[in-house]
């Protein structure tokens, strides 16, 4: 079919393919898009009044106020570079207590160098580095892995025992506590990795994404209380893409504070509260994930895109009968709001499971 007919068909979705977001906007205002509508892009989709009242209404309700920031992770003027070549430039920058956030940019922007800086497989040519205000810059990795739990983007290249539970005990070897603690905590990642009726089986007969939980189940038998990944969902579609972040999200429930390194604005978007925007090695900001994408400024400095929710804010800016501009940032931070019940709704039918 032609464009217009695949994205109005709900075909892309079906296949676990994330569909346009200001396609997902409309339909959650209430509108069925039809290919009659044009919705192969933003400027062309068919709108009705009452719809685009509808939508415009998002940006004009109240809006969260934002909880009181609580540091967890500080890092002051940290640079490094290797032979001579600058590759982190005097980065100062906090992550709070309890939050998910992006470390966002495009390759080579310096974000899995800064991770590599914060759990202390480099260390700093410059600059000093806090984990709930104690000084770690020199720390031992061992030391500091109790704490900030890495996973990086392939479990494959990850995993070193053959068996699960093998795997998941493994960062426990060295730890100094009793047979019954470190038997708790194996039994804890399990569970909350949804891994635990599988503790005895081989990691060969996983799938890719069991064996990412079973890289993050290895980390957080140490108690963590940061853990970082690396691009999570390189490489899923997005019925699994949601599945992790689903699942990241719960972690995030019990309380560990989530880094999530990517360049998928998408990701950002939806599953974060704040963005660490990078770009040649600096922080070009550090702000809410709605902001950060509706600031054609910035997105441009770090070879990003604006969402096409920003687009869609504008036009119905323009389109407004009260002659008022929209913002764009209340209007994406409404869109996510209501897009979190949406998607699982979605999720739910795609898996065959309900609601």
């Amino acid at each position: 079919g032609t464009p217009n007919e695949i994205i109005a068909s709900r075909v892309l979705t079906d296949h676990g393919i994330r569909e346009p977001l200001y396609v997902t906007a409309v339909r959650m205002a209430g509108y069925d898009v039809t290919a009659e509508d044009e919705p192969e892009s933003v400027h062309s989709i068919h709108i009705p009044a009452a719809t685009r009242k509808e939508l415009a209404q998002w940006a004009r309700e109240p809006r969260k106020i934002p909880r009181e920031p609580d540091p967890i992770l500080q890092l002051e003027n940290i640079e490094f570079g290797i032979n001579d070549v600058e590759i982190i430039k005097g980065i100062s920058t906090e992550i709070y207590r309890g939050e998910v956030v992006a470390i966002c940019g495009t390759n080579g922007a310096g974000k899995s160098t800064l991770a590599k800086l914060i759990c202390g497989f480099e260390i700093p040519d410059s600059g000093r580095v806090y984990l709930n205000g104690e000084d770690i810059t020199e720390a031992p990795i061992a030391r500091r892995g109790r704490k900030i739990g890495f996973v990086i983007q392939n479990p494959n290249q990850m995993i070193s025992k053959t068996m699960i539970l093998e795997e998941v005990s493994l960062a426990l070897q060295n730890i100094d506590i009793s047979e019954d603690e470190k038997n708790t905590r194996i039994e804890q990642a399990l569970r909350t990795c949804g891994l635990w009726a599988y503790r005895e089986w081989p990691i060969s007969a996983l799938s890719y994404g069991q064996r990412k939980r079973v890289t993050i189940a290895s980390v957080m038998v140490t108690t963590p209380d940061v853990i970082i990944l690396d691009e999570p969902t390189a490489g899923q579609d997005w019925a699994h893409y949601t599945e992790i972040m689903e699942f990241l999200k719960s972690l995030n429930d019990t309380g560990i504070t989530i880094v999530l390194i990517t360049h998928d604005m998408h990701l950002t978007l939806e599953y974060t509260d704040r963005a660490i925007v990078m770009s040649d090695g600096r922080v070009l900001a550090a702000q809410s994930s709605a902001s950060v994408l509706a600031d054609p400024e910035l997105t441009r400095a770090a070879s990003l895109r604006t969402t096409s929710l920003y687009d869609l804010a504008l036009r119905l800016g323009e389109d407004d009968e009260s002659g008022e501009s929209l913002d764009p940032t209340a209007f994406i931070e409404q869109f996510i709001a209501r897009e979190i019940e949406w998607r699982e709704d979605v999720l739910a039918d795609h898996l065959g499971t309900g609601r």
